[in-house]
Parts: C-alpha cells; sequence; structure tokens
C-alpha cells in the first residue's frame, strides 16, 4: 500500500497533536512504550562506545526517548532533532520540569540533512519516525554518516507481526481501534494517517536490507510484544 508523504503536511500534522502527544502515546500503546524506550535505552549502554561522548535522537518529537536514553546513558549528552518546532518547544518544557537540562540540546534539522559533522556520535537512536520519512534510506544514511566507527544506530519501529493470531489482532487493533480512538482523543484525522503508516512500512527484513545499503557492517534485530515492535541495531564497522 503507497502511502503519500509530503515532508511539510507531516511537519504540519505533528504539530497540531504536539500538545496531546504524550498522553495519547501512552493510553494508545497501554503505557507498553515507556517499556520500548528503557529497553532501547539499555541496549545503547551496552553497545555504544564511550567516545564521542554524544548520542543524536533523530525525529525527538517531545523527547521522550532522548529523556530516556540520557537517564540510562549518563556519561553521554544527547542532541534531539526534530522538524516540527512546535514539538520541541514541548520536549523543551519537559527537559527543564525533569531536570536533564544541560543533558539534551535540542535542533530544528530534517533528519535527511542532519546538521553534524561525520562520525560525531557513539550512537544514534530514532523511535517510530523512520516510517514517516519520505526517503527513509536517505535517513538511515544520514544517521550512518554522523555516528562514529563502532558506534551503533538504534531505530524503534511497528512491525507486523508473524503470527497469524497476532498479526490478525494487530490489523483490527490498527484499523478499527487506533484510528477512531486516536482521531476522537486529538481531535484530528491525524491517527488515520499513523494507522495507515504503520500498515504500509517497511518489514523488519527490508529495514535490515536498507541498514545493509546503507554501509551498517551487521544488524541485531530484536523482538518486542508478541513481535508488534522491533528494535533493529546497526552496528557501523
Amino acid at each position: 500500500m503507497a502511502l503519500k508523504k509530503d515532508p511539510k503536511q507531516i511537519q504540519e500534522m505533528f504539530s497540531r497533536i504536539a500538545p496531546g502527544y504524550d498522553r495519547l502515546n501512552h493510553i494508545l500503546s497501554l503505557r507498553k512504550d515507556f517499556k520500548w524506550r528503557a529497553f532501547a535505552a539499555e541496549k545503547i549502554k551496552h553497545l555504544a562506545p564511550k567516545n564521542p561522548p554524544f548520542i543524536l535522537d533523530a525525529c525527538t518529537g517531545t523527547a521522550d526517548l532522548a529523556v530516556t536514553v540520557a537517564r540510562h546513558n549518563p556519561s553521554y549528552a544527547i542532541i534531539g532533532i526534530d522538524y516540527s518546532e512546535r514539538m520541541l518547544r514541548i520536549a523543551r518544557r519537559k527537559i527543564e520540569r525533569l531536570d536533564v537540562r544541560g543533558r539534551i540540546f535540542l535542533v530544528r534539522a530534517d533528519l535527511t540533512r542532519l546538521p553534524l559533522k561525520n562520525s560525531a556520535c557513539a550512537a544514534s537512536t530514532v523511535a517510530f519516525g523512520i516510517r514517516n520519512l519520505e526517503e527513509p534510506r536517505k535517513g538511515i544514511s544520514e544517521m550512518r554518516r554522523i555516528t562514529a566507527r563502532n558506534g551503533v544506530t538504534a531505530i524503534l519501529e511497528f512491525t507486523n507481526p508473524k503470527n497469524r493470531l497476532m498479526n490478525r489482532l494487530y490489523y483490527i487493533y490498527l484499523t478499527k481501534i487506533l484510528p477512531v480512538l486516536g482521531n476522537f482523543l486529538s481531535g484530528s484525522k491525524a491517527y488515520s494517517y499513523l494507522s495507515n503508516s504503520i500498515l504500509a512500512f517497511s518489514t523488519e527484513q527490508e529495514l535490515v536490507n536498507m541498514l545493509s545499503k546503507s554501509g551498517y557492517g551487521r544488524t541485531r534485530i530484536f523482538d518486542l510484544d508478541f513481535d508488534i515492535v522491533k528494535l533493529i541495531v546497526g552496528f557501523k564497522m
């Protein structure tokens, strides 16, 4: 299923839903999103080199993953980038409220054109954002470019479960529950797009292939919650 992904329209959509974005994420994931981010942050802790002392969080949104990575990895500074200034305003208030100022630095930027030098970061992360790119491989290539040798790129993303029963239940949730409840609570049609973007997005093998074609030496896949969410880690050799 092809899905049009105009960068400006997607940026405007996320800006519209920004005020209620965190609350809806927690409701619609049954608060599983906390566990998914913590799992990714712990993998970064064990797999990333100590230097350079920076980690990029791409498509940071309201900085939930950036905050989690910062708490699990206190020796790094986190650079969070996002295309939506409204999301970043909420992220800045969150960083002040949670007292992680001086640990997380936010920049309005496009993942496909990162304003960072080659090999500037020990690791790069993106949570549920890569599927919203018009050119996901270009974003992956940019993350590899700014990741240092022996560093890692960690991608959290929804994928379709292989188990037939779970796949069917997941399909019902994505088509009947998520868009109706999300649109109602947000007062927007954004969650119809988000539902369709999950259904239309790549399988984990396609993501692995993108990582490989972008120059990552090897990859590891971690299944979370009945294969609904994947953490895919690419290693830059």
